[in-house]
């Protein structure tokens, strides 16, 4: 192409034009990225929150087995639903795993650091589930050589090593939680901060589109020699082409901010 001191008017606003465009194009691009990124970044909170108030209504359902435990008088039995009791809740932890680890935590936590100490933090939880899980059937196997005589004692001491052990996990469970929603609502925040730059950037593109276009119009206007058809048909198209950009681009402003007003519900 020749050098901009070589072109005409014309030529020049026509070059302007499609470089504009060209901008256009990217932007709308990264926009489209960013709304993927933000819809994953919903579903994952949405999964976290889920386990959170799992882990709130946690301690209720704990108050509602003591509950039915205190009405069981004769202790093996009462030791043996304990264990039972146990071994749901690990059941249910286990699936907590599987959830946290679908949400590919790489992903979400950015900062090295900080991404290593979660890690840290998950594979102990993970752990502590997995070695409770094994030690609860061994403990299974024990209760059924447990003398009547001797279950009350068991009770007793048993009943405060499986709180021990539950404690321990939970307050890792909810460390990791806390970290995990912290991190995606700060990812959320900066997704948002972008995507309000781009929809600026975007209106800047569009508007030196139209300017540029108004330019070539009134050097059509004003162009004293007859000008070839062909470059009349080129500024037309042109034109035309430019037009359609900018309704299409705010048709896609208008159903980003429809999308956006929808996830506020979460």
């Amino acid at each position: 192409m020749a050098d901009v001191d070589e072109l005409t008017a014309a030529e020049l606003h026509t070059k302007l034009i499609k470089e504009q465009m060209e901008e256009l194009k990217q932007k709308e691009q990264e926009a489209e990225m960013l709304q993927q990124i933000e819809d994953d970044h919903f579903k994952k909170k949405k999964i976290v929150v889920e386990i959170l108030e799992w882990h709130l209504q946690e301690e209720s359902r704990r108050l509602a087995r003591e509950c039915a435990l205190y009405n069981i008088r004769e202790h093996k039995p009462k030791l043996k639903q304990k264990a039972m009791d146990i071994q749901e809740n690990l059941a249910m932890e286990n699936e907590i795993l599987l959830k946290l680890e679908n949400l590919e935590l790489h992903r979400v936590i950015h900062d090295a650091m900080n991404r290593q100490r979660v890690k840290e933090s998950f594979e102990k939880y993970a752990n502590l589930v997995k070695m409770q899980q094994e030690l609860e059937k061994d403990r299974e196997e024990e209760l059924d050589l447990v003398f009547d005589s001797e279950a009350e004692l068991i009770f007793e001491r048993q009943s405060e090593v499986w709180m021990s052990e539950e404690k321990d996990r939970q307050k890792l469970l909810k460390e990791v939680l806390a970290t995990i929603k912290q991190q995606i609502e700060y990812n959320l925040e900066k997704n948002r901060e972008r995507q309000g730059e781009l929809e600026r950037e975007k209106e800047e593109h569009e508007k030196n589109i139209r300017e540029y276009n108004e330019e070539l119009e009134k050097l059509s206007r004003d162009e004293e020699n007859n000008p070839s058809r062909q470059f009349q048909e080129e500024n037309i198209k042109l034109k035309e082409l430019g037009n359609q950009l900018v309704l299409s681009t705010q048709k896609k402003h208008f159903d980003e901010a429809s999308t956006m007003e929808t996830h506020r519900f979460y």
